[in-house]
């Protein structure tokens, strides 16, 4: 069962849809971080949520999307 205090996808969208509401005239950036891990807990941990958030936000209009590599270190 999948807890609603942990999703992330549809407030941040209607949150950043709020904010161009209120301020059409301007553009909004969005930064999603791009998680490279090297380990398999890592990349379980850290679950590509980008791909899926990008697509969510493209329906917005005046946001921009971009992705910010992050590389994870081994721990």
């Amino acid at each position: 069962m999948v807890s609603p205090h942990r999703e992330i996808l549809e407030p941040l969208t209607q949150y950043i849809a709020q904010l161009h509401d209120r301020s059409p005239d301007v553009t909004l950036t969005v930064v999603i971080p791009e998680v490279f891990a090297d380990t398999l807990w890592q990349k379980i941990l850290h679950a590509p949520i980008e791909k899926r958030l990008r697509k969510a936000l493209r329906r917005i209009p005046g946001v921009v999307v971009t992705s910010m590599p992050i590389h994870l270190r081994k721990a």
